[in-house]
């Protein structure tokens, strides 16, 4: 019996690419159609505020819409540009809305269909945030088809955060299965994958931005969506569906 683990933001669907959505044209909406400098570096900054505001968000000091005006006004002065709360809070609005129609791509439902129908695989998802926030995107990804909603494993429901071992501790004591048998899928090295490999776990690194972190140490590396069906299905021990 084999359970695999997949992470849900930028590893089931790109909050990257939404994210840059919702900055770039909040930005030509509020500064006369200017465009963002450098999306890599917009992005860096932005996580790095993100990191910042997450314990927060969880101590429910602050909410994630009020976080993300923050963090949106603060990555914009740290790159030299102009940003004020109103601008936030166009940015922040526009991101909800992205964030409230998710759709999980046609590549990713075909893998998780067949994966969801093999007897020798286990399913889970595990997830830092909110209840409220991760299980509302559960849903909407449709991820409640393939997943039993009781595998849903939220930091903030847990009291532990990735890659504290304590949240992949419960993981594996709600699937029932030992490390040697679990695999966690994520697109974070520190908290996915860094996080993982401490509980003796198996781990599918999501390398799409070419990342290379100092011992950096996964079992399987993935640039692509297409390579992540692939090598989760090869895992699994199950075909790959006619392309």
């Amino acid at each position: 019996m084999t359970g695999i683990f997949f992470d849900i933001d930028d590893t089931l669907y790109s909050r990257r690419s939404l994210l840059l959505q919702a900055a770039g044209d909040t930005l030509a909406e509020t500064d006369g159609g200017a465009k963002l400098p450098d999306e890599s570096r917009f992005m860096d900054v932005f996580y790095k505020f993100s990191d910042e505001n997450f314990p927060r968000i969880m101590s429910g000091e602050i909410t994630p819409w009020q976080s993300n005006v923050e963090r949106y006004v603060r990555t914009l002065i740290h790159l030299g540009l102009n940003a004020d709360d109103a601008d936030g809070e166009v940015f922040a609005d526009r991101y909800e809305w992205l964030q409230n129609h998710l759709t999980l791509s046609h590549p990713l439902q075909e893998l998780l269909q067949e994966l969801s129908t093999c007897p020798a695989v286990r399913l889970g998802v595990i997830t830092n945030g909110t209840r409220d926030r991760q299980g509302k995107k559960f849903r909407m990804l449709g991820l409640d088809r393939y997943i039993a909603p009781e595998m849903l494993i939220v930091s903030g429901e847990i009291g532990v955060s990735k890659p504290d071992p304590g949240i992949f501790r419960a993981a594996r004591e709600r699937i029932g299965l030992g490390p040697e048998d679990l695999w966690m899928v994520g697109d974070s090295y520190r908290a996915d994958i860094r996080g993982a490999k401490d509980c003796g776990w198996h781990t599918l690194w999501i390398n799409c931005n070419g990342e290379k972190p100092d011992g950096a140490d996964s079992d399987l590396t993935v640039c692509s969506e297409e390579e992540l069906c692939r090598a989760v299905r090869n895992l699994a021990g199950i075909a790959g569906s006619a392309q």
